[in-house]
């Protein structure tokens, strides 16, 4: 119901000058203004909220080859409903905005694509942010003075559980790593187990001021929480450690609680 698997890494989706164009008046329908009255939101920031984690996740099998720390790992791509991630990441920040900035209104604008301008980190360069000429339009429309935007980051595999830091090559973006082969127990139950999935999310935050179009500060953020499981079906495979329901609660879950935790480091002496 939830996910769909893809034998290819997707490529970035493209649009007819045309469909772009008309796109972005789309992406306006969440971009409903939402903070304090008139007159405090005038005085404070307009905050425009971007997401640009897309709509695809990677599951990362660890392969090592015996005895060598050359890095065999397998990846696969595969699609989630249209949005969810986007969504997820576009509430989170709307809430925690207003929560750490109560003067300020927030506008968050839904993209039809992550990909719409390209890979969304080559919109930086150092801590200059190029904005399109289709999304500054955007950010003057709703009078925007900072963006908060998330994108997908690529930092070395570093799972949190009974043993800390495990794991091998890179991780980005949301997805699950899986390791069939490592043993570990839990002390509480003296319960052992095979192999482990691991939720994880992967992507950074800038705050950017849109007079000067810097980027005044930023935060990557780096999780991946070890799961196990007595269910029978997970003995045999840990891709079964959660149902597609339960990956999807773990995944969004994640997005918005390291965004809501990173905001107050953001925003802080505003």
């Amino acid at each position: 119901m939830f996910l769909r698997r893809s034998t290819r890494k997707p490529a970035a989706v493209s649009f007819p000058r045309r469909a772009a164009a008309l796109a972005l008046p789309v992406a306006m329908v969440l971009g409903l203004a939402l903070g304090a009255g008139s007159a405090s939101a005038q005085e404070g920031r307009v905050y425009a909220l971007v997401s640009l984690l897309g709509d695809k996740m990677t599951v990362v099998s660890q392969q090592e080859r015996t005895g060598s720390h050359i890095n065999q790992n397998t990846v696969d791509v595969m699609d989630l409903q249209a949005g969810l991630m986007d969504t997820t990441a576009l509430a989170a920040l709307a809430k925690a905005a207003q929560q750490f900035d109560p003067g300020s209104k927030v506008v968050p604008l839904k993209l039809p694509s992550a990909t719409l301008f390209g890979e969304p980190d080559k919109l930086f360069k150092d801590t200059q942010f190029l904005v399109p000429a289709q999304l500054d339009a955007s950010f003057k429309q709703v009078n925007a003075t900072h963006a908060l935007i998330v994108t997908p980051y690529r930092a070395p595999a570093n799972i949190r559980g009974w043993r800390v830091g495990v794991g091998s090559g890179s991780l980005e973006g949301v997805g699950f790593y899986i390791d069939r082969d490592l043993k570990t127990s839990r002390a509480e139950t003296n319960d052992r187990f095979i192999g482990y999935l691991a939720p994880f999310s992967y992507f950074k935050i800038r705050l950017v001021n849109l007079a000067t179009g810097t980027v005044e500060r930023q935060q990557g953020i780096v999780q991946a929480e070890m799961r196990t499981s007595n269910k029978p079906e997970a003995a045999n495979d840990v891709w079964q450690v959660l149902n597609a329901r339960e990956k999807m609660i773990a995944l969004t879950d994640m997005v918005t609680s390291n965004i809501v935790d990173t905001m107050p480091a953001l925003l802080q002496n505003k």
